[in-house]
């Protein structure tokens, strides 16, 4: 590791803390930034395992065979690997700023990979994810998770790198590059099963990464080593992949039916399809800030004229770069190709009414990204390349800026953090935290001490439907087995259910704070 590696890693680490800082300040929490974490929440925590309500633990658990189930989901269609990322950050730092701080990690692993493979300055590399707002957004407040399924496409082109490398310097266990490979593909549908939104263009670069170019040591020993090499990879996959998408839920439903759920117009009806990526997709394109559409307040501007801005002066590097590399067809080829697989990935996304988030989106975004650095590597003169990366830099500060004056949603109310931590230090002891509104149940399940218990009773449909007194009544028998008092947390609008809960604890009183907490609410039993 040379010195000026160094010096750059020393650097962005001061930009990544900075960013963490930025966005604790200014951008508040979402509960759905950690219901992916939901193994840590039931197996760290023993009283959260209580909640057999909505969230419930253990319902997500999957046999492979017989009866044997094992934590490999965090809900319907997220696994459990996410949790297992984060679990010893977690342990170091059990802060909601940690998580935060897990999607940085991820950017700078992206950043460390475009380094390797196109020899392209590691802090400039950062700087460009990072000023990239809805990208690096969505990478910090991760409501995906799609950090690591994001990171694969940076990670496969070096390991490919390093396999051919490997390779012909005659190096031995060679076969650990495409097993690798083979694991990284399952990891990422372990991860969440949208990364089969991505996996098509994912293979698509794998196999031209191995085969794009046939150099003399190629030619001189044979395809049949990257042949066996794709083989196994696909083995690993296929076999891991399938033993997962076969496992049964305890409501015996295979995981594999969530790829098939309900409630999408037909794939290949081209105007439903294209009237949901006008309505729902093309919106995040016309208007950056829609990226933070999960915290905040935007808006009903689907286009403004800083967004078109932003794109064009990105459209403008791809049409320099490409006519100043035209006259190579190498250079040419992986960069169209990577523009190809980034529209190819957004068009998949779109096949589906359940695509309807940022967090879909920018699956598509790193292709087009890797094309970007190809570019600026490739390029002899970088002075307007660098002109256009300022002017880049300039209009995603104002992004930025303007997310600090967005107001956030009633339930991503600022100061929950700080309410949560009231909450823990008087009552985690000796109560049960019951949550009753959408907004906190992650968050308060996840930090907090380890003697604390979490239930949420929330309707599915709560625009019809109040708590179920059959809950209450379990609640009352779960509270008198372990002998603690309850705790009510919910929101004032969602105030029909307050009475109904009262009628079963008649002795709450309100908790009061020297803060505000917007429209939250916590009612203790005497």
């Amino acid at each position: 590791m040379n010195r000026k590696f160094v010096l750059a890693l020393i650097v962005v680490l001061m930009i990544a803390l900075g960013c963490l800082y930025f966005f604790a300040k200014y951008v508040p929490v979402c509960m759905d930034e950690f219901c992916y974490y939901h193994t840590i929440i039931c197996y760290y925590f023993p009283l959260n395992k209580l909640n057999s309500f909505r969230e419930g633990c253990q319902v997500c658990d999957l046999a492979i065979w017989g009866d044997h189930f094992f934590p490999l989901r965090s809900n319907g269609y997220v696994g459990s690997l996410p949790s297992l990322c984060y679990f010893p950050l977690f342990k170091i730092w059990p802060s909601p700023h940690s998580a935060r701080l897990l999607g940085l990690i991820f950017l700078g692993l992206q950043a460390f990979f475009a380094h390797k493979i196109f020899k392209v300055n590691f802090l400039f590399s950062f700087l460009v994810l990072v000023f990239f707002m809805p990208y690096a957004y969505q990478h910090v407040v991760d409501t995906g998770p799609l950090g690591f399924q994001v990171a694969s496409v940076f990670l496969i082109p070096y390991l490919i790198q390093r396999w051919h490398d490997a390779l012909q310097k005659q190096k031995k266990y060679t076969w650990r590059y495409p097993l690798i490979l083979g694991l990284i593909l399952f990891c990422g549908i372990w991860t969440k099963l949208t990364y089969f939104f991505i996996l098509p263009s994912v293979l698509i670069l794998i196999f031209y990464c191995v085969f794009h170019t046939r150099d003399d040591f190629q030619k001189k020993v044979g395809l049949r080593p990257y042949y066996s090499g794709l083989l196994l990879m696909l083995l690993i996959a296929l076999i891991l992949s399938s033993l997962l998408l076969n496992a049964k839920a305890l409501d015996g439903w295979t995981y594999r039916s969530w790829l098939f759920s309900p409630g999408s117009k037909p794939m290949l009806d081209y105007k439903a399809r294209l009237n949901h990526f006008t309505e729902k997709l093309l919106p995040f394109f016309g208007n950056p800030l829609n990226t933070a559409h999960r915290t905040f307040y935007i808006g009903q501007e689907k286009f403004i004229f800083m967004g078109a801005l932003l794109w064009s002066v990105i459209f403008c590097f791809f049409i320099y770069g490409i006519w100043r590399l035209r006259k190579n067809k190498s250079h040419i080829g992986f960069i169209f190709l990577n523009l190809s697989l980034s529209l190819l990935t957004l068009l998949i996304t779109n096949l589906t009414d359940h695509s309807w988030g940022m967090h879909h989106v920018v699956l598509s975004f790193p292709f087009a990204i890797l094309a970007a650095f190809y570019i600026y590597s490739q390029l002899s003169k970088k002075k307007i390349a660098m002109a256009l990366f300022v002017i880049f830099a300039l209009l995603n500060s104002y992004f930025y800026f303007r997310l600090t004056k967005l107001p956030p949603l009633e339930e991503e109310h600022p100061s929950l953090i700080k309410f949560n931590n009231l909450l823990n230090s008087h009552y985690a002891k000796d109560y049960i935290f019951i949550i009753y509104s959408w907004g906190f149940y992650f968050t308060k399940a996840l930090y907090g001490p380890k003697e604390q218990g979490v239930l949420y009773i929330e309707p599915y449909d709560d625009f019809h439907e109040t708590v179920k007194e059959e809950q209450l009544e379990q609640i009352k028998k779960i509270l008198k087995n372990i002998n603690r008092k309850a705790i009510f947390i919910g929101k004032t609008g969602d105030g029909k259910n307050l009475p109904i809960i009262k009628r079963y604890f008649p002795t709450l009183r309100e908790v009061k704070t020297s803060f505000d907490t917007g429209s939250w609410r916590a009612y203790y039993e005497e």
